[in-house]
């Protein structure tokens, strides 16, 4: 068999200025051929080649190419843009990997890659669908939950209100309020979107803040107050939601979205709600509860078998489209969550 396949590249051509994500020029795309049985040469022990399946994209992103270190290192001009994917085993001189084992990890934008046997997590290959491994069953998943359940400290009947409710994050949020008894308050920015909130996720209502005051859209809807805000978006819209939250309600602080890709940051004015309704805001990263991912993979498992739970993802076909997927995804364009998918047919992978 022949052992000359195309291999594409994506690496950050500079930090993103006041232009992007309205306009996508910060990316370089390289295509070359190469063999893989001379790359395969090169692997050491505890080593493994890999082929790229499917990248996640997320909204953190935008903020790992700033060049500024958060919890992890920041992408830098020159580098390869990085994130978290499904791979496949496809050489190997591991003693813990065999061909043709599904893996997960952090890793490169580009297609073939040889990666130390450490750095990965195994996965299920004989699942029928790996990508839900970087959505409903992994950090997309795995934020809903523990951000939900451990920061939000739910009970049945409390009011909920998730922004960005139709993304990767946000549509398992609205789910799980509904699966425990909230009254559930979805919003986001399309009709589309909303009609999709409401009649497929059933949330009990939805918002959408490109046509409504927000701020008086919920006085209406749920007069009694707030109890428990799941914030993707910060900004102006958090600030609005103080205004409104009851005693000992609880703002969980997933993300900041409207703050990604402005000059400066919106500054809150009402924070002393938080004092004056003995009420908490906190802020997490997922990866803090790594010991316990298994827990949050068997509840949303339970809940996909008992059909009592659904997930959308908005693919992008070839890493050629890759940054496309993440400026749909920093415009609030997306439909779901956004994966890059690779190569449909996975288990026809290349044998050497």
């Amino acid at each position: 068999m022949d052992q000359k396949v195309t291999h594409k590249q994506v690496i950050l051509k500079q930090k993103p200025g006041e232009s992007y994500p309205q306009k996508d020029d910060i990316f370089d795309y390289k295509t070359k051929q190469i063999n893989l049985q001379d790359l395969a040469k090169n692997l050491k022990d505890n080593q493994i080649l890999v082929k790229t399946l499917y990248i996640s994209c997320d909204a953190a992103m935008r903020v790992w190419i700033t060049g500024v270190k958060t919890y992890i290192d920041p992408i830098l001009p020159g580098q390869f843009m990085k994130g978290q994917a499904v791979l496949q085993v496809i050489q190997s001189k591991s003693k813990k990997f065999k061909n043709g084992d599904l893996l997960l990890g952090f890793v490169d934008w580009q297609n073939y890659q040889i990666l130390d046997d450490k750095q990965m997590a195994p996965l299920d290959k004989n699942y029928p669908t790996p990508h839900d491994f970087l959505g409903i069953l992994g950090i997309s998943g795995l934020t809903a939950y523990f951000g939900f359940f451990d920061i939000g400290k739910p009970k049945k009947g409390d009011v909920v209100v998730i922004s960005a409710a139709a993304g990767a994050v946000g549509q398992i949020v609205v789910q799980l309020a509904k699966n425990i008894g909230c009254k559930t308050i979805a919003i986001a920015g399309a009709d589309e979107k909303c009609s999709y909130l409401k009649n497929v996720l059933k949330a009990d209502h939805t918002i959408n803040y490109k046509k409504e005051n927000v701020k008086e859209s919920l006085k209406k809807i749920a007069p009694e107050g707030i109890d428990l805000y799941f914030d993707n978006v910060g900004g102006k819209m958090l600030d609005d939601i103080l205004t409104l939250i009851n005693d000992y309600s609880r703002i969980v602080m997933c993300g900041a979205i409207s703050q990604y890709n402005v000059g400066g940051q919106y500054g809150i004015k009402n924070y002393m709600r938080l004092i004056m309704k003995k009420s908490t805001m906190q802020g997490f990263i997922v990866t803090d509860y790594n010991k316990r991912y298994q827990e949050g993979i068997s509840y949303l498992q339970k809940l996909i078998q008992q059909k009592k739970i659904v997930f959308q993802y908005d693919f992008q076909n070839g890493l050629e489209n890759g940054s496309k997927g993440l400026q749909q995804l920093l415009l609030g364009k997306n439909k779901g969550k956004v994966i890059i998918d690779l190569n449909n047919d996975y288990k026809n992978q290349p044998k050497l």
